[in-house]
């Protein structure tokens, strides 16, 4: 599953005047932004403070830019998709300091509240993530229009999600987490247990051997996996060269080869 995005303030905030540039950097932003979430390489992390901003746009000009239309148009269609999008209930909140702003924003519309609530998700973030690894970051609106990855104002070096573009999402951890037994290192997958659930993995077929007892799991678009009868219970080490071709970890992989089905997931904020 993947990683969690949310907006900067120079895509979300239009509560003051913004020029043609900078309009058409958050429009081009948001359709590479939208893109992604229809890949699945990420989901949308949103608050009720941020829908907020949608009603704030700044339309009291003679003239306004066509393009102020379509960031709204965008923005809007966001939050329609409930399923790549993630909201998360910051109310009551408390001992949060405010989270540093992206250079070129500090004084500008909304940001002091854009600042706060970030600050607030950051809280939360960090009650439930491991090792401080990042699961969430925000979407730069320079590096998702296609320029450099921006900075932010942070002269004191506080702990701040992490500016990221389309080619960053890598570096974040998963925002979902599996629930498997607590016990599972400890549990044996037997060789019919592995015959008999290997398609939960994703296995397309299994070949019996032809002489000998190698048997070979085939898996679309990857190598196939040996299982040898001798072997059972099968030891981890074996069970490990499955990560690389399901995708899964090894205590999914147990999870799912003894008791027949994928455990579920769950999103990290709810844990």
């Amino acid at each position: 599953m993947p990683p969690l995005l949310s907006l900067s303030p120079r895509i979300l905030d239009q509560s003051f005047p913004r020029d043609d540039h900078e309009l058409r950097t958050a429009a081009v932003a948001l359709g590479r932004i939208q893109q992604c979430l229809q890949d699945d390489l990420a989901r949308l992390l949103l608050t009720l403070a941020f829908r907020d901003f949608i009603g704030s746009f700044h339309w009291e000009r003679p003239n306004p830019y066509p393009l102020l239309h379509d960031v709204h148009r965008l923005l809007n269609q966001l939050w329609l998709q409930p399923a790549r999008v993630v909201e998360v209930d910051t109310t009551g909140v408390k001992g949060y300091r405010s989270h540093p702003i992206p250079l070129g924003c500090e004084g500008c519309g909304l940001i002091e509240f854009w600042s706060d609530e970030m600050g607030r998700l950051l809280v939360l973030h960090d009650a439930c993530c491991d090792g401080g690894r990042f699961f969430a970051g925000v979407a730069c609106a320079y590096a998702f229009a296609g320029d450099e990855l921006g900075q932010y104002c942070n002269p004191e070096q506080a702990r701040a999600f992490p500016l990221v573009g389309p080619d960053d999402l890598q570096r974040l951890d998963d925002a979902y987490v599996w629930v498997v037994p607590n016990d599972i290192h400890q549990r044996q997958v037997g060789f019919r247990e592995a015959c008999r659930h290997a398609s939960v993995l994703g296995a397309i077929g299994i070949d019996e051997p032809s002489g000998g007892s190698h048997y070979k799991v085939r898996f679309p678009r990857a190598r196939s996996w040996t299982l040898d009868a001798n072997v059972d219970p099968l030891p981890d080490r074996f069970l490990k060269e499955l990560e690389p071709i399901t995708g899964f970890p090894l205590q999914v992989i147990k999870t799912a080869l003894t008791t027949g089905r994928l455990p579920r997931q769950v999103l990290r904020f709810t844990r």
